[in-house]
């Protein structure tokens, strides 16, 4: 196993950019909750909303069109719960075949972190079908997760969160605070397996084609927000290992390191309650390229981590922005926020 180094950031120390330098342009409102973005073509973006509801977004006139598909996936909307994130299947002919995340409600009256395929031809109504439906089910309504990615082979990963259940994440057994990574075989799952495991709730996550590399961020506790390197089969720790505390009491959960537990790159003390993740290779922002962009919804900005370095720096922190998802298009940056509202960087 690859040693990762322990590197402790504390925000009080992270320089911002200069402010002016970055600012935001409304796009598009009227999205609910947002939390999934994905390109439909060059003038169209999927945003999903938390509600149940695909969202087709013209970005020349913010033109929005919603479809509910609330009854064809069974969706949760309630607590953490609802439609979560949303990517594009890229090796297929059919450029508009996407694959979702969502909360699902059972017949058992429990809850599970499901994945479905979504076809959306031009001009026509979305489908939905699901697909596969995790192991991590319960009546808990939080830390579903969950985000998706794709590597260069057409392999699909999944996270998925501890479900409110961590005396269950270190058990191979079910899918609790795991990575699942898919193979996929037409509109099917062929097959799957657990690809890491003992996180929290990780709700980023992004794989670097060039580099082969894939990137995860997670909640931690009360402090303790981490910035993860998967590597294949490892475990990153949680519960047994935590940078932050109790919600009821000072006590830190767990202890700070073990071996055989991969360390994290970056974690945030206080936590910044990290939402979606991209790495930035356009050159219209230049301060920005190749950087790993993070969305922070409890301090309202963008962290800027250097993958080299694992410097963190932010931007857009006037405190306006409770940052839910993020995209890249070309040389440009989008953002939506939870109240609705889509933005792009300037």
């Amino acid at each position: 196993m690859k040693e990762i180094n322990l590197i402790a950031l504390v925000l009080s120390f992270i320089t911002p950019y200069a402010l002016s330098s970055f600012q935001a342009t409304k796009v598009a409102q009227g999205l609910g909750i947002p939390w999934g973005i994905e390109v439909y073509d060059k003038d169209h973006f999927i945003v999903t909303s938390r509600s149940g509801s695909v969202n087709l977004v013209n970005l020349k006139s913010a033109k929005v069109i919603s479809s509910d598909l609330s009854e064809q996936l069974n969706i949760h909307s309630s607590g953490q719960g609802g439609l979560l994130d949303i990517i594009k299947r890229a090796d297929l002919k059919d450029k508009n075949v996407f694959y979702l995340t969502y909360s699902e409600r059972l017949e058992s009256g429990e809850y599970a972190t499901s994945l479905a395929r979504l076809d959306w031809p031009l001009n026509s109504s979305p489908t939905a079908t699901h697909l596969f439906r995790s192991r991590s089910n319960n009546r808990n309504r939080h830390h579903y997760g969950s985000r998706l990615a794709f590597d260069e082979l057409g392999h699909l990963f999944m996270s998925i969160g501890d479900r409110g259940e961590r005396q269950k994440v270190q058990i191979k057994s079910n899918h609790h605070g795991k990575v699942l990574r898919f193979v996929l075989k037409g509109n099917k799952v062929k097959s799957h397996e657990i690809w890491s495991y003992g996180h929290r709730n990780p709700q980023g996550l992004y794989y670097d084609g060039s580099l082969k590399k894939l990137y995860l961020h997670e909640h931690g506790p009360r402090g303790g927000d981490e910035l993860n390197l998967i590597e294949r089969g490892q475990n990153y720790g949680w519960p047994i290992v935590s940078q932050g505390k109790e919600y009821s009491k000072e006590a830190f959960v767990g202890v700070r390191s073990k071996k055989e537990i991969v360390n994290h790159i970056v974690v945030y003390i206080p936590s910044i309650a990290p939402s979606d993740m991209q790495i930035y290779k356009g050159s219209k922002h230049k301060l920005l390229k190749n950087k790993i962009l993070i969305g922070s919804m409890k301090l309202k900005h963008i962290s800027v981590v250097d993958p080299d370095s694992f410097q963190v720096k932010k931007i857009l922190d006037q405190g306006k922005f409770r940052v839910r998802s993020l995209q890249v298009l070309g040389d440009d940056i989008f953002f939506a926020t939870d109240s609705g509202i889509l933005y792009r960087v300037e």
